[in-house]
Formats: C-alpha cells, sequence, structure tokens
C-alpha cells in the first residue's frame, strides 16, 4: 500500500477542530499530550475527559482507535465522524476532498477504504484502570507483598499493587513512563504461575520510571537503577532508590531510547546475580555504552562472575533479597569498565 496517513497529522488536525467543538467545555483536554508509542500515538482522549493518555489511534491501516478507559474500540471515520459532528459517510468525503486530494480511482487503488468504515475488536490483552482498582481495594486479603516480598505500605500504595481473590494471584500494574497503564503482571500466591503480559507491546516500557521521574524529575538529575524484575524494582524503592526495571533479563534498545529521551545520562545495571545476570548486564553495558551512557554495575556481595562462579555461594540473588535478608549495606556499585575487567574469565 502506497498511501499512508500521518496520524500525529490527524490528531494535531483534530485538535484544532476540537477547539470549537460543544464537549469542549467539560472536555477541554481532548488530543492533548500527544505522545507517539511503537505501533499507536496516544493523547487524552475525546470520549471523556482525562489528564493522562488512554487514548491511542494505531499508525498502520486502518488506523482504528481505542480507549482504555472508555473501554470502547472505533473505526478511523467513527472518530473523524465525532469530532466534525457528521455522519461517518459525510467524514469520508471531507476526508478524501482535504486530506487525500485524490480522484476516487486512486484512493481506492491505494486504500481499502472499507477497513476505514469498520468497527474494531478491542485487543484481547487488553487491561483497564478499573481492573487496576478492584484488585487494589482486595490487596489486604493476602499478605504476600507484606511478609513474602517485605514492601511497606508505602510502596504496596504506591504502585497500586492488588489481589485477584479468583485466581489466587497478585498483580502488579505496568505502567509506560508517561504513567499510561499498559499490562498487569500477574505472580500466583498458591503455584509458581507467571504471567508478564504474553502478547503485549512492552518494548519500550519500564516498569516504575514514572514513579521515578515524579520523585526525582527528569533530565541530568534523572538516576536509575535498573533490574530484571518490578519487585527487584520496588525493593530499592523500599530503600529510597530510584528502581526501575526491564520486566525481563534484556534490556531493549527502545527502552535505552526512552531513557534517552528523558535527559538521563547516568544509569546503575543491578540485574540477578547469577550467571543468566551476568549475561544481561554484559549486553546492557554494550547496548547503554552504545548510546552514550554513564554506566556502573551494582551486586550483592558475594558477586557472581567476580567473587564467586559458584551459585550455592552467592548469599543475595537480587534486589528483593537485599530487604527480605536485611543485607542492604552488602553492595558494590563498581564502573562497567572495572565490572568488566573483574569478570573471571
Amino acid at each position: 500500500m502506497d498511501f499512508q496517513v500521518d496520524v500525529r497529522e490527524i490528531l494535531e488536525m483534530f485538535r484544532d477542530e476540537w477547539l470549537t467543538h460543544p464537549d469542549f467545555s467539560t472536555n477541554p483536554t481532548a488530543f492533548t499530550w500527544v505522545r507517539e508509542q511503537s505501533l499507536a500515538v496516544n493523547c487524552n482522549c475525546p470520549f471523556h475527559h482525562e489528564n493522562k493518555p488512554a487514548f491511542g489511534m494505531f499508525t498502520e491501516h486502518p488506523y482504528s482507535s481505542h480507549c482504555f478507559v472508555c473501554k470502547e474500540a472505533w473505526g478511523f471515520f467513527d472518530v473523524y465522524a465525532h469530532v466534525y459532528q457528521i455522519d461517518a459517510f459525510e467524514a469520508y468525503e471531507h476526508f478524501e476532498s482535504e486530506l487525500l486530494q485524490l480522484d476516487k480511482g486512486r484512493l481506492y487503488d491505494e486504500i481499502d477504504v472499507a477497513a476505514l468504515f469498520e468497527k474494531p475488536k478491542l485487543p484481547s490483552m487488553t487491561v483497564f484502570e478499573s481492573d487496576v482498582s478492584k484488585y487494589k481495594a482486595m490487596v489486604n486479603q493476602t499478605d504476600y507483598w507484606r511478609r513474602k516480598r517485605g514492601f511497606t505500605e508505602e510502596v504496596i500504595g504506591t504502585f497500586d499493587l492488588g489481589f485477584d481473590p479468583v485466581t489466587h494471584e497478585v498483580v502488579v500494574p505496568i505502567r509506560s513512563h508517561e504513567g499510561t497503564l499498559s499490562f498487569i503482571q500477574r505472580i500466583g500466591t498458591l503455584n509458581k504461575r507467571f504471567d508478564n503480559g504474553k502478547g503485549t507491546l512492552k518494548d519500550d516500557v519500564f516498569f516504575g520510571l514514572d514513579k521515578v521521574i515524579d520523585k526525582w524529575g527528569q533530565g541530568e538529575q534523572l538516576k536509575v537503577i535498573v533490574t530484571e524484575s518490578a519487585t527487584d524494582a520496588m525493593a530499592l524503592h523500599v530503600l529510597g532508590l530510584p528502581g526501575i526495571s526491564t520486566n525481563t533479563s534484556s534490556l531493549s534498545e527502545a527502552q535505552v531510547k526512552v531513557l534517552k529521551s528523558l535527559g538521563c545520562a547516568s544509569v546503575i545495571m543491578f540485574y540477578d546475580n547469577d550467571f543468566a545476570g551476568m549475561i544481561g548486564t554484559k549486553k546492557a553495558i554494550k547496548m547503554l555504552e552504545k548510546y552514550n551512557f554513564n554506566v556502573s554495575i551494582m551486586q550483592p556481595t558475594p558477586r557472581f562472575g567476580i567473587d564467586t562462579l559458584r551459585d550455592e555461594l552467592v548469599t543475595a540473588k537480587d534486589a528483593n533479597d537485599l530487604i527480605r535478608k536485611s543485607k542492604g549495606n552488602q553492595v558494590k556499585i563498581i564502573s562497567s569498565f572495572e565490572y568488566l575487567m573483574c569478570l573471571r574469565k
């Protein structure tokens, strides 16, 4: 398909039109806070008032939209018609004459117009703020966060941690650095089940980065400690440290670009104190230094790869062990250069 719609330009056009819309008085933030994600452009929803973007329009044909709060999805011309207060077919004629400036024959050749009228289904993995609130209200039905993880009430509340009594799973809302809900992580309390939002888009998402920004700000003062898991990141917050997590054992280039865009210049890697963590750390160093970050490595002692190569001699595997085993003062931070030089061959 040769024709490509510039979604950001469309949303800016919608915003200009919205200034004269009858709903502007009750929803003045519609189409503001525009943010480009990997597959969509997010902004504040035109169907309800909000201050954090929950509405997104996909950047590929057929340019459908959805909102996590409304729990609705719309075709391209549904949104177009809502903004201009016309019906969908009038929206198509307006779109053709004002934007494409193409004759109908060429238009039908280059873009599947019929698909732009279709009402899409919500993605099967979509999660909503109402789910977060529901599970958060039941968090006192489990002692998992307090007893097993050693979290404080402040951390439990800050990160909206919850509990699902039907599945006996604790739930962790994973948000983008702007605070938009991306997916919900689930951890079994009666078994080892772990659901990390399979099927969701999370290449550019750090758990906890929104909270770090709220507390420490952006720019050069933004310094982060990157862990593998959300529980490790939250453990660092118990200690008053700016922990975030990659939600996996591999740092992605998209995540590095997010940190760069926020003005962050210094990163401390704190992956698991084992062989897999060592491999992930080495890859992360290479990726971060490619973007000129100042990189340091944080490990509990004894340090796997430096002090020992035997798992059974490691007394603290990750950041959560620092608070569960009272080993918060038993860590070392060294430069990435020193780390690579000290690793046992």
